[in-house]
């Protein structure tokens, strides 16, 4: 607790080098460590001082950002901060159950598309039964982030069953091409001829 306080007062004052001399002093000089203690600090730094914040995740190892809150996620795409969302991914810290706001941040403005496929194609997960982050791709007709959201897993069929308790509207155009994609990505049923006599 000593250690978290002393951390984010260092915050408080923009002292860099104290922050991070503290975090890098803070394993071999606490009994009992917390795993949550680097993520704190670093969503902390985050929320008070965005350059301060940004420069930890640049310098920390990738133990000190694989414990940290998903909600740093949220903070970097609001801002649409892709290169700290990629570099959080790479590290180790994936947005979990914050993946459907991750992407809406990212596909709400025509001008953020490809920062949205571009966060997924280097890595970013989505668990597949997590339709509300493929409803929002659909509703913000980011064709191309559904579609490798169907790459990696998500069920078209099974979408379309949880749409029936959300009454949203959707774009048809968009539905049919994620439902021919959705098709090219099933193994056909092949029949092949029977040979062989008769059976008695």
């Amino acid at each position: 607790a000593d250690y978290l306080t002393a951390s984010k007062r260092a915050v408080d004052i923009a002292d860099t080098e104290r922050v991070r001399f503290l975090m890098e002093q803070y394993h071999d000089h606490v009994a009992e460590p917390c795993v949550g203690y680097y993520g704190e600090v670093i969503d902390y730094a985050c929320g008070e001082n965005q350059r301060l914040g940004r420069e930890l995740i640049a310098v920390a190892p990738k133990e000190w950002i694989a414990n940290a809150p998903t909600s740093l996620h949220i903070r970097m795409s609001v801002g649409g901060e892709l290169i700290m969302s990629q570099m959080l991914v790479s590290k180790g810290l994936q947005p979990g159950i914050d993946a459907a706001t991750v992407l809406q941040n990212y596909t709400c403005t025509p001008d953020r598309l490809w920062m949205a496929e571009r966060l997924l194609r280097n890595g970013m997960e989505v668990d597949p039964e997590n339709y509300y982050a493929f409803d929002v791709c659909v509703k913000n007709n980011a064709v191309e982030c559904a579609k490798l959201l169907l790459d990696h897993g998500t069920d078209m069929d099974g979408y379309l069953e949880w749409t029936d308790g959300h009454h949203a509207v959707r774009d048809e155009e968009t539905l049919g091409e994620l439902r021919d994609h959705w098709q090219s990505l099933c193994p056909q049923e092949q029949t092949e001829p029977q040979m062989g006599g008769m059976t008695l």
